[in-house]
C-alpha cells in the first residue's frame, strides 16, 4: 500500500489582518449597511415603477403622492437610481474597509 504524502485538511489558516473591535470594522459595517439600503431601494423603486407601467392605475406605496402618472413613475425612477448609486458607492467602499484590500 503507498502512503499519500498529503498534508491533513485545516479549517481555516487565514487570519483577519487587524484585531476584531478595530475602527475598520465599524466602517466596514457601515458601508454593507449603506449597501443593503441601497439594494432595498433600488428593489423598491424597480418593482413599483414596472407594476405601474404594467397597470398604471396601481401606484403602490406612491398612491398618497398626488400627480398621477408621471409623477409616480418619476419618483420610482429616482428610487431606483438612487438606490443604484448608493449600493455601488457603498459596495466599492466596503471592499477597500474590509480585508481584502
Amino acid at each position: 500500500m503507498v502512503r499519500s504524502h498529503h498534508k491533513p485538511w485545516r479549517a481555516c489558516s487565514r487570519l483577519p489582518s487587524r484585531p476584531f473591535g478595530a475602527m475598520g470594522d465599524k466602517a466596514h459595517m457601515k458601508h454593507v449597511t449603506v449597501l443593503i439600503i441601497g439594494m432595498l431601494l433600488l428593489a423598491l423603486g424597480a418593482q413599483g415603477a414596472i407594476r405601474l407601467l404594467a397597470d398604471h392605475d396601481n401606484a403602490g406605496l406612491l398612491a398618497w403622492l398626488p400627480g398621477g402618472f408621471a409623477v409616480w413613475l418619476a419618483c420610482y425612477a429616482v428610487a431606483a437610481i438612487a438606490g443604484a448609486s448608493l449600493a455601488g458607492w457603498a459596495s466599492k467602499k466596503a471592499k477597500q474597509s474590509g480585508d481584502g484590500r
